[in-house]
């Protein structure tokens, strides 16, 4: 642990301003208050004086941030710039849970004082939201005070697709170290993560990437602990500080999981999930993913082979036609500095026709793609893009591409009646 919170404390140094002190989001001007309050915890985790003393000042910098008055008295901004505002009230019930587990760290008698105090302020504050936050954050406040018993979290869990991503990874945390006790409960949810990818299985949303890396989550690190897996380095990030040493649990994940229409399938190296939302077929690998995309096609789909049914009136062929699917998939792998190559037919070409096959290999595996469009002058093409979830190809970034983009677009009408897409993953 303390050789990861190293690496964790030297990654995040880097990310610090030399004129404000703060971590800044991206290196851009706005200065998130979450990544700097673990910046501080996990300077208090790596348990040297230096880096204690350093903790101390920066949990005191953060906690100054309180707000107190107005609506928002109480609560903290998510970026230093909307003080004295607060806009996300999910992100109190998580500062809550940290601030907890600050008092269980050596903080000094009077920076104790001071959290306590605030924590009460907080705590007053979260009493008039509470029926509003989901109810996986209601039981984290709960669990505060340990009045949650086994059988309140079996039930939030069984709906487990209905919890959001970061409060499922709270919730974790808080039984993890509130009650330990109820550690048997999350152990069924050890189904819904793929150990041999590091994520989890179940999607709820569309997954976000930033500068071409999914981010992992709160959630996957305590999983990771859970499964007795050490954390790959480029995965690791500043909440692995938050979670506790853990004895690995045996647990045999299914090589099948379903929930609410969504379905995952393990492969040996890659995770396969499938949803009928405009992002129908997900294929992720340990430091990489590719996704299909498509927004004007009504979508159908069985194992590997995708069904594109063109929706009437969402393409106008005057000016050039909208694309009827895109594929992404990462230019790098992850945070290595390995590109993936793609051959169509076996050579090198970014023009792809009906029936030709495309084979992208990165460095742990990678896929096949043919689609199949009958009576119909459409064209396929490779280029750089960005995947629709890509979030930081914006601002100053904005004409950087992370994804190559496989499209296929009609030429002239008429519209092909459906398009079948075929899909081959494999390890390497």
């Amino acid at each position: 642990m303390t050789k990861n919170i190293d690496a964790i404390l030297s990654a995040a140094k880097m990310q610090v301003s030399s004129e404000s002190g703060f971590i800044h989001q991206d290196r851009g001007a706005l200065i998130p208050l979450w990544d700097n309050a673990l910046y501080a915890y996990a300077l208090m985790k790596a348990h040297t004086v230096e880096q204690v003393q350093e903790g101390r000042s920066r949990l005191k910098r953060v906690l100054a941030f309180q707000i107190h008055e107005g609506s928002d008295k109480g609560f903290f901004p998510s970026l230093l710039s909307d003080f004295p505002f607060s806009h996300d009230r999910h992100l109190q019930a998580r500062l809550y849970l940290l601030f907890l587990l600050f008092l269980k760290e050596a903080v000094g008698a009077d920076l104790k004082k001071e959290l306590e105090k605030v924590l009460k302020e907080m705590s007053l504050a979260i009493q008039n939201i509470y029926d509003h936050l989901p109810v996986a954050l209601q039981l984290v406040i709960r669990m505060s005070d340990g009045s949650i018993d086994a059988n309140i979290v079996r039930n939030v869990l069984a709906n487990v697709a209905a919890i959001q991503i970061g409060d499922l990874g709270a919730l974790v945390l808080a039984v993890l170290h509130l009650q330990p006790t109820l550690l048997p409960e999350i152990i069924p949810l050890m189904d819904f993560w793929a150990p041999n990818v590091g994520r989890i299985r179940v999607l709820q949303t569309t997954v976000q990437q930033h500068a071409g890396v999914i981010p992992t989550t709160l959630f996957d690190f305590a999983l990771f602990a859970l499964n007795g897996m050490e954390v790959p380095k480029e995965k690791l990030g500043l909440e692995y500080a938050l979670i506790p040493d853990l004895s690995p649990v045996s647990f045999v994940p299914k090589q099948e999981v379903q929930t609410d229409g969504c379905q995952s399938t393990l492969g040996s190296t890659y995770m396969i999930a499938t949803n009928s939302s405009s992002t129908p077929y997900h294929l992720f690998f340990r430091n990489w993913s590719m996704v299909v995309s498509s927004s004007k096609c009504t979508v159908e789909h069985e194992g590997g082979v995708i069904r594109l049914l063109p929706k009437e009136g969402e393409f106008v062929f005057e000016k050039e036609a909208a694309p009827l699917f895109s594929i992404y998939w990462n230019h790098h792998c992850g945070n290595h500095n390995l590109r993936g190559s793609f051959l169509v037919e076996g050579s090198h070409a970014n023009i792809v026709r009906s029936g030709e096959s495309i084979r992208v290999e990165m460095m742990d595996g990678g896929f096949e793609v043919t689609y199949t469009i009958e009576a119909c002058d459409v064209l396929g093409h490779v280029v750089r893009g960005n995947r629709p979830a890509e979030v930081c190809a914006k601002g100053a970034n904005r004409f950087s591409s992370y994804d190559w983009q496989f499209f296929v677009r009609p030429v002239r009408a008429p519209l092909p009646k459906q398009v079948l897409i075929t899909i081959k993953p494999f390890a390497l």
